[in-house]
């Protein structure tokens, strides 16, 4: 049986632990897939398709990866502050917002 926890993020609803990591894991599959929904535009010559479209998905879903990535958030790198921390899994968005720039710049040169 799955234990119900009260977590200071949603005071007053109740969720279980596996549902938590359930939708961070979703929103890290639907964020590998925008980035290389990305990399495939990029590749893409032909012009066909909204090249922006990308960009968008990329930065929206690693600004909610980051506030999602909680339940999988692994090994803390470092401490700035004392209940932040940079983790594992807030490395995730780093290649991908690096993808969204390259699609910028070069969108923007072509």
């Amino acid at each position: 049986m799955v234990d119900l926890v009260l977590t200071s993020a949603s005071p007053g609803r109740w969720f279980t632990a596996g549902v938590k990591t359930l939708l961070a894991l979703l929103v890290a599959a639907a964020l590998v897939l925008a980035t290389l929904d990305g990399v495939i535009r990029l590749l893409d010559d032909s012009g066909s398709g909204s090249s922006w479209r990308p960009v968008g998905e990329i930065v929206g879903l690693s600004a909610v990866w980051l506030l999602a990535n909680g339940p999988v958030e692994g090994k803390v790198l470092w401490v700035p502050l004392p209940n932040h921390g940079l983790t594992l899994a807030d490395l995730m968005v780093i290649p991908t917002l690096a993808v969204a720039a390259l699609i910028m710049l070069l969108r923007i040169v072509r």
